[in-house]
């Protein structure tokens, strides 16, 4: 469902930047255990040992004071224990790290403990880098004297939430600037991900999903469902075919016909029911349109953020059900977002077309 501006409130699904994904690096965010001075108080203090335990008794008072000045019993000397305090704060790892997490350097194996950055490093660079297609836009750095701990940790959490997800899309439609396949109800989408090259087919089901022939949708290529659109359902099939690099440049060059790479179960659907074969001749690329997918956290419904070349933006809300609680859930859905203070649009009918009509108007590159 489309999703207008917010009032007071803003609604935002993800805290990230759109269109690029955020890979934070930090400078020496691991430290490896060496053999110099400095590191070699590794040795005698660790977070799961007491005085008592630690090396020679002259080492031990030598670094926590004679024991008979300790108030609490823990061989630690009063006098001590302050700056004793700071030092573990500031250099012992308050976290047992799994084995094996280590780094190699030549031959040789240092054990990774995590710890104050900044006594390392300064600076903190942060890489844009667009998912779709895949390339650096730009690099930032940051002092990391200026940057709080909540902020490290925050960006910490939205680079791995990308990795983890990292669903954004570059899509492109084939269409003729009269709209000749919209007007049938048919799309052409090209989806370029991280990890696809999928060309899909959605024409309208006909008559239906439930009397439609099963051998018209091969099983892992082809789906018929339901869209709800305000209150209105319309059966949909989605016929998707995968190409390879060479052949997504090719079309997008103008290269090679769409009609020559369709797959044989979209040519025969265009043929036997869609009615829209022939294809039409003056048919030309649209886009690129940038799509973000987000999920909010705790929801099982979807947000898609669309960007079109010359700016423009669509959001949608969507939800997959059974066909039966779908009037139900749409309600619900509508609460949720009405709660998070964003007002849908007043027109809840599918945005494809808008789309196309604005992609149909402006300038192709």
């Amino acid at each position: 469902m489309p999703l207008c501006r917010p009032s007071r409130r803003t609604f935002r699904c993800s805290p990230t930047l759109l269109w690029f994904a955020p890979v934070v690096s930090l400078l020496a965010a691991g430290c490896g255990s060496t053999r110099d001075p400095r590191s070699a108080y590794l040795q005698l203090i660790r977070p799961d040992q007491k005085p008592s335990l630690v090396g020679a008794r002259a080492a031990s008072d030598s670094l926590y004071g004679d024991p008979r000045e300790s108030q609490r019993g823990d061989g630690i000397a009063e006098s001590r224990r302050d700056s004793l305090e700071e030092l573990v704060r500031r250099f012992t790892p308050t976290l047992i790290l799994p084995r094996g997490d280590h780094i190699l350097v030549g031959n040789r194996r240092y054990q990774l403990l995590p710890c104050d950055p900044t006594l390392l490093a300064d600076t903190l660079r942060i890489d844009q880098i667009d998912a779709a297609p895949y390339l650096l836009r730009k690099s930032q750095n940051v002092a990391l004297r200026s940057v709080s701990p909540d902020s490290l940790l925050g960006l910490t959490e939205q680079a791995l939430g990308y990795l983890s997800d990292p669903d954004h899309l570059e899509i492109w439609y084939f269409e003729s600037p009269g709209l000749e396949q919209s007007a049938r109800g048919v799309v052409f989408r090209l989806r370029l991900g991280a990890a696809e090259r999928i060309l899909t087919l959605k024409a309208p089901a006909t008559p239906d999903c439930a009397r439609l022939d099963p051998a018209l949708l091969p099983a892992g290529h082809g789906k018929c469902e339901a869209d709800m659109h305000g209150e209105s359902l319309r059966d949909t099939v989605s016929l998707d075919t995968a190409l390879d690099e060479k052949t997504v440049r090719e079309l997008l060059n103008g290269g090679v016909a769409l009609a020559s790479v369709l797959s044989p179960a979209q040519t025969r659907y265009l043929q036997t029911i869609a009615g829209a074969w022939p294809l039409a001749a003056d048919l030309r690329r649209m886009g690129p349109v940038r799509v973000e997918t987000l999920l909010p956290k705790g929801g099982l419904f979807v947000v898609e953020a669309w960007r079109l070349p010359g700016g423009q933006r669509f959001t949608e809300a969507s939800q997959k059900t059974a066909r039966a609680d779908a009037p139900r859930l749409r309600a619900e859905l509508i609460a949720k977002i009405d709660r998070a203070g964003v007002h849908l649009c007043s027109d809840q009918s599918s945005q494809s077309t808008a789309k196309l009509r604005i992609l149909a108007a402006g300038r192709i590159p």
